[in-house]
């Protein structure tokens, strides 16, 4: 059987394995451990007439009884004969399911090493074995699909080919259900496994509501294999039971979160103690080890989750518990509490931690909301502005994602506590309008926010909230000049408030307005100070959202510098993940490119728009990306304009950037047909794919400045030097480094890649280049030498970098030329193609290099350079270049 999804960490454990004697997988139940352990002991290579021996430790029920049970599985009437027993071959030992007897198991582990330096040991457990020299390698779950997304992940292919087993083949609206069942169980595999198991007797939807109804019900009819496999409640509960009953109680209370949480956050719900966190880091340390939290520790703040279908059991658990209610009182007067803190932080400026942090709350939030709807109506009558404030809080989120979400049960909260006397209320309305007019509905959102504000006085935000989606709705309904003024009474209203984060948002589209309006220098003079004010205040939302905004201004202007400028806003939204400063910027430079007639450059911008959009869940922002589109394929001749223009005009507005000329919308009306947001979507992909890998229209080249930054880059032997604004690194020789050499050479021109490449065209043929088994072994080869590069290249083997970097440009090149557009095999084309694909992976994979080691280079390069079927080099700043070969 196929293992999907993790052919990564195969390799490793396999490369691992040829130099460490103790590996160990260590995963929650049903993460698929002794299936890539199998797999892995299958391909270590030992050397010849070397062994694989399966220990199956779920056949042991007492600890004193694993050595022996070791021996007798193994072949030998006891321990200590097998301890004493010869060997002249190496053996690879596998320890499966160690947890339930992780002592005795680590024991007899170490006697086996100690005794005989040849056996080597792959174990699996929920926990490590804590011996020296062991090799840990935490198995996570199968990647899910993205909402709205039509990519097949590894949980979605491992969910689609057992439910082939089961005689079924989810399409269309099921295939879309099926992705949320992949969400829905986090995407761990046993789980995955047991759901296609029920589609022998329902179909995808019915499935799909027992899951969301009954998720660790969930089990696997007329099943005979392992008893901790039967179901997912079976699968979590083997792990549970081995916790104590103090640590099981912590963890059955953690089930309340849903979505991430902190040690602190974890403290002040689940632990019973009153002060100090020391005994609940190492609870949840315990739990960790145990594979039933999952920590990520990629922030400056360590955060904690629980999968959802260990979740689903805990909270099962907790139901009984007898201080189930105190406990949810606590949980949500900590998320209360939580939320005061970001109202009160919102002052001085928005800044990246605090959108990071009500991101990381939200599904907290949300939880909380439901709780606190679903009590009966003498529960807190005292106190409506629990969830007004967190109904408040919420319009930090709104903007970047959940917005239908929010918006309904946004109108669900209201019409529960409809008092416009209580405290939060108008802020929580400015959260509704705001989503409302996400929404597309414009009027309604204003109505509403008209209706709030003469109760917002005393209100810590809603005086300039309710301002500012006042002057968004009017910006969407097409009233540019009212739309200017409410931003400027909002920016007002929130310097009255001191929420200056708000009033430099307000500021900067309001100046916007203006350049639109016939007056950029007004425009440049506002936004130069937002930029200087969020510098001082260190606020980088609002410096990254007023460089967006100085790019669009300068595009009003005519001025050459807007591209600079908004390649800057996006660089620092990138760099703080800003979702929304992500799109504007990537919206903002296609328009950019499109006034330049560079309609690649455009393209890809809108490409990349779309992916974005996708990742974070976005899509509401379609029209963003689809009216770009529009005006892009129309200027290029692309017969797929009018569909995209149609559609995009059906779409609701929701950016306050500047719009596309209406026109195109007349335009298309005689020819063009109005597409679902899905089907508008790959359409979208697809034509701005297309015209991003056509030849690039020329632009005229720029004169070199006086004071033009100077580089170089100059053969030496193996190896080219790089010096870029005085600072300089030492690279090995590649074909991607000459190419670069040849583009620097010459700036602004376009150069074939099928000269770079330096192959012959040849006829085009109608046979398929390689098939998917074969395309997926060259996939999984040239990530294995990626990594392997990547080791040589940290400890200067420049060898071994030489050597595997000539492997590597081969199979790009094999596999470029067998491979198309989205990921489908191609048939066999002609050179012209191959050499594209070919200079493309290797030009990206340099610069990539480069960014390692001079990442202002890296930088620069990523701008400057185009690649397709002609590449060029145009740099956004005139560079001088000394090229020796």
């Amino acid at each position: 059987m196929e293992l999907i999804g993790r052919s990564d960490d195969l390799a490793d454990i396999v490369n691992r394995l040829r130099t460490r004697r103790l590996v160990t997988i260590t995963g929650p139940g049903g993460i698929g451990k002794t299936t890539l352990a199998t797999k892995a002991a299958n391909e270590a290579e030992l050397g010849n007439g070397s062994g694989r021996f399966v220990v199956d430790l779920t056949r042991v029920d007492r600890s004193e009884a694993v050595a022996e049970a070791v021996a007798g599985q193994l072949g030998f009437s006891d321990f200590a004969s097998f301890l004493g027993a010869p060997g002249e071959h190496a053996a690879l030992l596998v320890f499966d399911n160690c947890e339930h007897v992780l002592d005795a198991a680590a024991e007899v582990a170490r006697q086996i090493l100690q005794s005989s330096e040849l056996p080597r040991i792959l174990a699996t457990s929920r926990s490590p074995l804590d011996l020296p020299d062991e090799s840990i390698l935490t198995l996570g779950p199968l990647e899910v699909p993205q909402p709205e997304a039509d990519e097949v992940t590894a949980a979605l292919r491992l969910f689609l080919d057992r439910a082939r087993d089961q005689g079924r083949e989810p399409t269309g609206e099921a295939l879309r259900g099926a992705a949320e069942i992949c969400r829905r169980l986090d995407g761990v595999p046993l789980a995955l496994e047991i759901a296609a198991a029920r589609l022998r007797s329902m179909t995808v939807a019915e499935l799909l509501d027992e899951i969301e109804a009954r998720p660790h019900e969930l089990a696997r009819p007329r099943f005979r294999g392992k008893p901790t496999h039967r179901s997912v409640a079976d699968m979590v509960g083997w792990s549970i039971d081995l916790l104590d009953a103090h640590t099981g109680r912590f963890f059955d209370r953690l089930s309340l979160f849903n979505g991430p949480f902190t040690a602190s956050m974890a403290h002040a719900v689940a632990s019973d103690q009153p002060e100090g966190r020391g005994g609940t880091g190492d609870l949840l340390d315990e739990l960790v080890a145990a594979s039933l939290v999952a920590a990520d520790t990629s922030g400056d703040l360590t955060r904690y989750r629980l999968l959802l279908p260990i979740r689903a059991v805990a909270a099962d658990r907790f139901a009984t518990a007898t201080d189930a209610a105190d406990r949810r009182s606590r949980w949500i007067d900590h998320i209360v509490e939580l939320a005061l803190d970001v109202i009160l932080a919102n002052g001085a400026g928005w800044s990246a931690d605090l959108l990071s942090d009500l991101l990381a709350l939200y599904d907290n939030l949300v939880a909380a909301l439901r709780s606190m709807l679903s009590e009966d109506d003498t529960a807190d009558p005292e106190a409506p502005h629990r969830p007004l404030l967190l109904l408040a809080v919420l319009w930090g989120v709104v903007h970047q994602s959940h917005t239908e979400e929010i918006t309904t049960l946004g109108e669900a909260v209201l019409a529960r506590w409809n008092d416009p006397d209580a405290q939060f209320w108008a802020d929580a309305v400015a959260t509704v309008a705001t989503g409302r007019n996400l929404l597309g509905q414009h009027e309604s959102a204003i109505e509403l926010a008209q209706a709030a504000f003469p109760h917002a006085t005393g209100s810590p935000a809603a005086p300039a909230s309710l301002l500012r989606v006042q002057a968004q709705a009017h910006r969407a309904l097409g009233d540019r000049a009212r739309s200017c003024e409410l931003f400027e009474a909002g920016a007002l209203a929130a310097e009255g408030l001191e929420s200056h984060g708000m009033a430099m948002e307000q500021w900067v589209d309001h100046a916007v307005l203006l350049a639109e309006n016939g007056d950029p220098d007004a425009g440049l003079q506002v936004i130069d100070r937002v930029i200087a004010e969020a510098d001082e205040r260190d606020a980088k939302i609002n410096l990254a959202w007023a460089l967006t905004g100085r790019g669009l201004v300068l595009r009003a202007a005519g001025s050459d510098d807007a591209a600079t400028v908004l390649e800057e806003a996006l660089s620092e939204s990138q760099r703080i993940a800003y979702p929304a400063g992500i799109s504007a910027s990537l919206r903002s430079l296609a328009l950019v490119y499109v006034d330049r007639g560079e309609h690649q450059a455009a393209a890809s911008a809108i490409g990349a728009l779309l992916d974005d959009l996708v990742e974070r869940g976005g899509l509401n922002d379609l029209r963003m990306a689809v009216e770009v589109a529009a005006t892009i394929a129309e200027a290029v001749g692309d017969s797929r304009w009018p569909d995209l223009a149609v559609t995009a005009e059906s779409l609701t507005v929701t950016t306050v950037i500047t719009p596309v000329s209406s026109e195109i919308f007349d335009r298309a009306r005689s020819s063009g047909r109005e597409l679902s947001a899905r089907d508008a979507f790959v359409l979208c992909r697809s034509a701005m794919t297309d015209i991003a890998t056509d030849r690039r229209e020329p632009s005229p080249p720029a004169a070199m400045a006086s004071d033009a930054s100077t580089g170089s880059l100059v053969r030496e032997g193996d190896t080219w030097r790089l010096t870029y604004h005085g600072r300089t690194c030492v690279l090995r020789s590649s074909k991607g480094l000459a190419d670069l050499a040849t583009l620097l050479e010459r700036p602004q021109r376009d150069v074939a890649a099928i000269d770079l490449a330096q192959v012959e065209v040849v006829g085009e043929t109608r046979d398929e280049v390689i098939d998917a088994a074969a395309r997926r072994d060259y996939e999984e080869r040239i990530r294995d030498l990626q990594r392997e590069l990547e080791e040589a290249e940290a400890t200067n083997d420049l060898g071994t970098s030489e050597r595997l970097q000539t492997e590597l440009d081969v199979l790009i090149d094999q596999l470029s030329s067998a491979v198309g557009l989205g990921g489908r095999s191609r048939r066999s084309a002609n050179g012209a193609e191959r050499a594209r694909s070919a200079v493309t992976q290797r030009l990206r994979g340099t610069i990539k290099r480069v960014a390692t080691e001079l990442p202002e280079l890296g930088d620069h390069l990523r701008a400057s350079i185009s690649t397709g079927t002609y590449c060029c080099y145009r740099p956004p700043t005139p560079t001088d270049w000394t090229i020796e070969r």
